[in-house]
């Protein structure tokens, strides 16, 4: 009896561990986005394996003839797209980096350079860690994709800036202009569109290098920042268009700010993961204070994350669009905002009108991802391409914060203070005005008003010590809405 009661109890424990295994083997051969986990990690690889089956079905097809693999072992077909990044000041040769700097849009003016590569043939996941261990040149191999525009005074059109009103830009600036407030020159790189260069109330805010150039084309690999979609030119106006030269807008910066254009988006207004790591590069080398990205996509890269990452630790702040979709960001993830969870320095930005104080119903929140919020609809006017124009997004609440971002560094620059990104994040949340109507959807229920912040600023960060205001070095060129108010039907593509 006990013999076959043993024998009972071990046919049991073999039943249990089979299904066990079955279900295992299951769960292991699926390549489903409902698992995050699904991220392949080597020394120079890092790749969400789901985003590339949802990109490429062949990935699937290819892998699942197997009952089982292990991850290395997964196959990545030819033709899939990947980003390649590569330092350029490395002198040895590798065949992927090769490749990169060999290409008619080489970088070699910045330091560390992206590129969208397609893989000749088939690889496993193993093979292309080898390949990529193997090129001393090749810093990393990571998830590509593309980026869209998340757009949809006594300046004659001061009084029409709703914007300013909203944020009591009017009489911080009384505290902020006063005398030594503001000394220190502040750049701020737009990463965008481009910027109209001879736009009446830009030109002269117009930041350039040693070679009189205002920015770079990561479109077209020229010095020719130009815009020809009018994104880019509105969000260089929101945060600092020339102010009190009686005619046009005002900047939310009311003076000592340089506009870095950098253009990485197309005149239709997307471009590649690519070219915005190229424009945050450029941007850490020629010494921006401050970086906007009025863009956002569902496609994560970690060499995108990274840039960002080396932009904060060189101590730049960095603004960045929550995104128009009116969704909750922890559901439906757009980068580059969601990093700002947990980078310090990254703030991401909500838009909220600038009557009513509420979030506007195009823009996405989540009090995890959505650290501050601005004006971002109704009547947000700024300069556009050959003129001014209403636009509507979180593009636009984005460069609003962001003036506020150059106001606060100038202000610590100009009275002693060492600058860190993260710092100038809690200096800017800690001025912020609490927005009862924003408490379910923006962490702190933050929104920018500028009074507040200029009385902390005047009350806890002045004069930390005398600072003599020196020349802005000049750095050397080469380094070893959503909708129109107005009625245009493609201002903005968010």
């Amino acid at each position: 009896m006990q013999t076959k009661t043993r024998w009972i109890l071990l046919s049991i424990g073999m039943l249990f561990f089979l299904s066990a295994c079955e279900k295992s083997n299951q769960q292991t051969n699926q390549f489903s986005h409902n698992e995050p986990e699904m991220v392949y990690v080597s020394d120079k690889v890092s790749l969400d394996l789901a985003q590339v089956e949802a990109e490429n079905p062949d990935f699937k097809k290819i892998n699942r003839q197997e009952r089982w693999v292990a991850q290395e072992d997964l196959v990545l077909p030819a033709g899939s797209k990947l980003l390649a990044v590569v330092d350029n000041t490395c002198q040895e040769s590798g065949e992927m980096s090769d490749t990169v700097k060999g290409a008619e849009k080489a970088q070699n003016h910045i330091r560390r350079q992206a590129a969208s590569i397609s893989l000749p043939k088939e690889v496993t996941l193993s093979e292309l860690s080898k390949m990529a261990d193997g090129d001393p040149c090749l810093v990393e191999i990571a998830n590509d994709g593309v980026m869209k525009a998340t757009a949809v005074s006594n300046d004659t059109h001061y009084s029409k800036q709703l914007h300013l009103t909203s944020i009591k830009s009017s009489t911080a600036n009384d505290i902020l202009l006063s005398a030594g407030g503001l000394v220190q020159e502040v750049v701020i790189a737009v990463i965008d569109t481009g910027v109209q260069l001879n736009h009446p109330d830009l030109q002269a805010n117009l930041w350039a290098d040693g070679n009189g150039k205002n920015g770079y084309n990561f479109v077209a690999n020229n010095t020719n920042p130009n815009d020809d979609n009018g994104h880019g030119t509105h969000c260089a106006g929101l945060a600092a268009a020339i102010t009190n030269n009686n005619a046009g807008t005002a900047g939310v910066m009311p003076t000592k700010a340089k506009i870095m254009a950098i253009k990485v988006l197309d005149g239709a207004g997307g471009g590649s993961i690519a070219s915005i790591i190229n424009g945050i590069y450029y941007a850490i080398e020629n010494k921006a204070d401050v970086i906007n990205m009025s863009l956002g996509g569902n496609t994560t890269s970690s060499a995108l994350r990274k840039a960002v990452v080396d932009a904060t630790a060189a101590g730049i702040v960095v603004f960045a669009a929550a995104g128009n979709s009116g969704a909750d960001l922890a559901k439906s993830l757009e980068y580059p905002a969601a990093y700002a969870k947990d980078i310090a320095g990254l703030i991401s930005v909500a838009s909220i009108d600038s009557e009513t104080k509420t979030l506007s119903n195009f823009s996405n929140y989540n009090k995890d991802y959505v650290e501050m919020a601005a004006p971002g609809s109704n009547g947000i006017l700024s300069t556009y391409i050959n003129g001014y124009a209403y636009l509507e997004g979180t593009s636009m609440a984005t460069p609003i914060l962001a003036g506020a971002g150059l106001a606060t560094v100038s202000w610590l620059k100009s009275h002693g203070y060492a600058i860190t990104a993260a710092n100038v994040e809690a200096i800017m949340k800690a001025g912020a005005e609490t927005n009862t109507a924003l408490a379910n959807f923006v962490q702190g229920s933050r929104s920018l008003n500028m009074l507040t912040l200029a009385s902390l600023l005047k009350t806890n960060y002045a004069d930390a010590k005398v600072v003599t205001v020196m020349p802005t070095p000049t750095p050397s060129p080469f380094v070893t809405e959503r909708r129109c108010r107005s009625g245009r039907v493609n201002c903005g593509m968010r």
